[in-house]
């Protein structure tokens, strides 16, 4: 359904179980990708500003101490019980083609796409194979500790669900985003009452950015469930009936409504809700082209191109901000650190190692003398039986 749509029915559904943006604060863990905001206006115009978990393809990572700092942020009723509503989606796109994964930003004229980590994710598990990915649940990469963590967690779920090497060869990435964020949280425990809305951001967006194709936006719920008393309830928001054409208007404001029938309604993005917008593109142009046209019946010749600020300009701001000694010295960053980290734990893991191998060669060598000594000792205990076999029985004395 459009991302109005569903916010609009998420609202009244949650109102009805006592969740407003009056007494509830709202938990959102979106991907990092920049277009995900225009959800996340959205929620924050109902539930004021969130609390962030956003991960790289929204994984979750902030752990029980992001997660605690959370739960102590929500406004308390009179009964001081505490609301807090989780969002967590992550995203794909589908241009207006249908080609799901490329995606067209402005300013860009090569081919992008959303979500960057899932496609990668996805390409990489097919190639690598399943098990080699299933890593032990704490375990990531220094220098990709939220995609390794994405990928880990995805591997996972997908031979958790029984799937194989040869079976995820076959998944569409479409599949994958609405499958492994299925909402699986806990029930509230004593004053809290949480709402758990988990699903895909959808981006559905024109081909090229420029042109006169509408950005829409979609969401495809996959749980939507809250937890009041103890007893959780989960909602079907299909159920709930969609914003009418003139409710839908009056939420657009100057955007275009881009259907008033049928089972949703969309709008296209407008600018406050957009990290670009084209219409303030369109208005750039079209006013250089004015410019133009006018120095044009003056008889003039007129050349002139889009710059957001003019070369002498920055070049001087340049000169008065740049600073002469860096702020810390060279390689004094966390990626350094780690790295040599990371190489001092390599060389303490090999000294270890060696010292076992070592130990485990002294053991051999101490085992391989003990055999030694027993066969040698068996030895000399045999030959001193065969001596007192052979030697002569000594005389025996005669009758007197």
């Amino acid at each position: 359904m459009g991302a109005d749509d569903f916010m609009q029915r998420l609202e009244m559904a949650l109102y009805a179980f006592g969740f407003t943006g009056d007494n509830s604060i709202a938990m959102v863990n979106l991907c990092r990708d920049e277009v995900t905001v225009t959800l996340k206006h959205r929620i924050e115009q109902i539930f004021g500003s969130s609390f962030s978990t956003n991960g790289l393809g929204g994984v979750l990572t902030c752990g029980k101490t992001g997660m605690g700092a959370g739960f102590s942020h929500s406004p308390l009723c009179s009964s001081n019980k505490e609301r807090y509503v989780f969002f967590s989606f992550p995203h794909i796109s589908i241009n207006s083609r249908g080609e799901v994964g490329p995606m067209a930003r402005p300013g860009r004229h090569d081919a992008s796409c959303a979500c960057g980590a899932l496609i990668k994710a996805h390409a990489e598990i097919r190639t690598q194979g399943l098990m080699c990915n299933c890593k032990i649940p704490g375990v990531h990469e220094p220098l990709e500790p939220e995609y390794s963590i994405l990928k880990q967690r995805i591997a996972r779920r997908l031979r958790h669900e029984g799937n194989t090497d040869e079976s995820v060869k076959s998944l569409s990435l479409g599949g994958w985003a609405s499958q492994h964020w299925s909402g699986r949280g806990g029930v509230g425990r004593g004053g809290l009452s949480p709402g758990v809305i988990t699903g895909v951001q959808i981006h559905n967006w024109s081909n090229n950015f420029e042109d006169d194709s509408p950005n829409l936006e979609f969401v495809a719920p996959t749980s939507v469930y809250v937890v009041v008393g103890g007893e959780k309830t989960h909602l079907d928001l299909s159920a709930m009936p969609p914003v009418t054409p003139r409710q839908m208007r009056a939420i657009a404001g100057p955007a275009d409504v881009i259907n008033q029938g049928g089972q949703t309604l969309l709008r296209e993005e407008a600018a406050p809700y957009a990290f670009d917008s084209k219409d303030a593109r369109r208005r750039k142009r079209e006013r250089l082209l004015r410019y133009i046209s006018l120095m044009r019946e003056e008889g003039l010749e007129a050349e002139a191109e889009l710059l957001e600020a003019s070369m002498q300009s920055r070049l001087g701001l340049q000169a008065k901000i740049a600073r002469g000694q860096p702020g810390r010295i060279e390689g004094d960053t966390s990626v350094v650190i780690d790295q040599k980290a990371a190489a001092a734990s390599v060389r303490e893991l090999q000294e270890i190692r060696q010292l076992l191998e070592e130990k485990h060669r002294q053991q051999q060598v101490v085992k391989e003398q003990q055999e030694e000594q027993k066969k040698a000792y068996a030895a000399a205990a045999a030959a001193q039986q065969v001596q007192q076999r052979q030697a002569p029985a000594p005389p025996q004395a005669g009758p007197k």
